[in-house]
């Protein structure tokens, strides 16, 4: 049975409890998918270990879930880019660097074409906003990472990153959720018919 990896996020700043957490304790994969669920830490230093075993169990898919405050609905990140500039350090307290990986290309699109993802959503009438920078902290530290295994990878996995807001209200709470679920069951669903987009590298 191929296995899909869900992510999320410890606390870190001023969130005793990071949202993420409950979201991915809560997706349900269709039947014939193994669910595996990681918190990774918040942490440019460490978090690069988990990310390679989660690509070492040779993934089906990966979908990555982080918190942000500068959105209201779920935010889905097409883009990751190889670098860090937040000024605000991570629960090791440090900030990271200028590249994340030497070598790398400036930045990487996601292995998930998003056409039918974006399509679900607006289908559903899901509330959601779409990005070509998942931002400079560890969320896009972490996506960076994941990509670049991602695309290495033989076949191909397909992976993506989404960011959600804290909800404020339980009707937030469910859309979240629904939102969440319907880019769940898209990305499977790409993953069982071998779906690959075709170009990796994003513009600088």
């Amino acid at each position: 049975m191929p296995a899909v990896h869900l992510t999320c996020f410890d606390a870190f700043g001023a969130l005793r409890e990071n949202p993420t957490r409950w979201l991915v304790t809560v997706l349900r994969a269709a039947p014939g998918w193994h669910v595996v669920r990681t918190v990774l830490p918040t942490s440019y230093a460490r978090v690069a270990r988990p990310v390679a075993e989660i690509f070492a169990d040779r993934p089906g898919a990966v979908v990555m879930f982080g918190y942000t405050g500068q959105t209201d609905r779920l935010r889905v990140e097409q883009v990751a880019r190889n670098r860090d500039g937040s000024p605000h350090p991570d629960n090791d307290g440090r900030l990271g660097g200028p590249v994340i990986l030497p070598g790398r290309p400036p930045a990487y699109s996601s292995t998930v074409d998003l056409t039918p993802v974006l399509a679900a959503l607006r289908a559903r009438q899901a509330p959601f906003t779409y990005s070509i920078d998942a931002g400079d902290y560890v969320c896009n530290h972490s996506y960076f990472l994941a990509l670049d295994r991602a695309w290495s990878a033989r076949p191909v996995v397909p992976c993506l990153f989404v960011h959600i807001p804290l909800p404020r209200t339980r009707a937030q709470r469910s859309e979240i959720r629904c939102g969440a679920g319907i880019v769940f069951d898209s990305v499977l669903g790409q993953a069982r018919l071998g779906r690959r987009v075709a170009r990796h590298h994003a513009a600088g």
